[in-house]
């Protein structure tokens, strides 16, 4: 029963969507640096929209920001963050909290990234 548990437990956000208490800078930089938040994610996981320098990144960002297409960039970094970490959901989800809540999500996929238990498990980036 205690393998069914872990399992489960592996398979879900461990960051809240809106759990911006638990990390304060990243919640700021979401919220008032968007681009340097993603760029921030980006060399941490690995990979972004021109490779995984947060630099390039945070400029492409803006770009995409200033056409009113962040949000492509935004849940296409969610969907990978989730891939990595086996987390349960659906692109169509994905899609739509970035596109409501495009704050939260940079925020939480920078704090699920560095969640005490990822780091623990020797699964954080």
């Amino acid at each position: 029963m205690d393998n069914f548990k872990d399992v489960r437990a592996a398979m879900t956000w461990r960051a809240k969507l809106f759990g911006c208490t638990e990390d304060t800078e990243s919640c700021l930089f979401s919220w008032f640096l968007p681009c340097v938040q993603y760029g921030r994610n980006v060399e941490s996981l690995g990979e972004g929209i021109v490779g995984d320098r947060c630099q390039e990144n945070c400029c492409a960002y803006t770009a995409l920001m200033l056409c009113g297409l962040s949000v492509i960039a935004s849940c296409t970094q969610r969907v990978s963050v989730r891939n990595k970490y086996k987390i349960e959901g659906s692109s169509l989800v994905d899609f739509g909290l970035s596109y409501c809540c495009w704050c939260f999500v940079l925020s939480q996929n920078h704090r699920e990234m560095f969640h005490p238990d990822r780091l623990m498990e020797g699964n954080a980036v």
